[in-house]
């Protein structure tokens, strides 16, 4: 199985012997070097020195995903076509998900014990809903519900983007200081975004 993950302004690809496998090669890409997506994997897969090829794929992208294509927050250039890119390659399957639902789904296989440290102690309802909001290129953000079959189902959204609203005399003040502070900054983004302060410059 082949999987990547693309950030700003890299791109991680891994290949698996099997699931849930062994790692046998992984390499990290600078995006600025290559036209297109196809192009950084076939080159992984030449260095790889594999004889067998994948037969399915995953990619994580940063932006929204819908019919299994994306076009990318932050490279606009790259659309990505699972179905395209499954063809070009010869695999079987190759599917396109939100870098944050790939997250949402890396939740649930972390060891509670050895990797996770516990912000506020309290009781755990073993069928509730799961948030996970983290600061990437922006601020990312999904959910993950029960499914009814003891599984989850992952949910990503763009909500980072969302505008930051003030809600009292402290908030606005945040947003007078940052505006002085990092005006070219703010100027170029054109709105002032919760990942803006949560991340970027916060």
């Amino acid at each position: 199985m082949l999987y990547g993950e693309h950030l700003t302004k890299v791109l991680l690809l891994f290949l698996y012997v099997s699931l849930p496998g062994k790692l046998i090669f992984d390499k990290k890409y600078s995006n600025d070097d290559y036209a297109s997506l196809l192009e950084v994997i076939q080159l992984f897969l030449k260095e790889s020195k594999t004889t067998a090829k994948p037969t399915t794929a995953c990619l994580a992208v940063a932006g929204p995903v819908a019919n299994n294509q994306a076009k990318l927050t932050n490279r606009s250039s790259w659309v990505i076509d699972g179905q395209a890119l499954g063809k070009e390659l010869g695999l079987e399957r190759c599917r396109v998900i939100n870098d944050f639902v790939a997250m949402g789904y890396g939740l649930l296989t972390l060891n509670e014990e050895k990797e996770c440290v516990v912000l506020q102690r309290a009781p755990k309802q073993r069928d509730a809903p799961i948030a996970c909001i983290g600061a990437g290129t922006g601020l990312g953000e999904c959910f993950i519900t029960p499914n009814g079959m003891g599984g989850y189902e992952c949910y990503g959204s763009e909500g980072g983007h969302a505008e930051f609203a003030p809600r009292n005399d402290v908030s606005s003040k945040l947003i007078t200081c940052s505006t002085i502070t990092f005006g070219e900054y703010i100027n170029h983004y054109v709105h002032f975004a919760c990942s803006t302060i949560l991340y970027y410059i916060g």
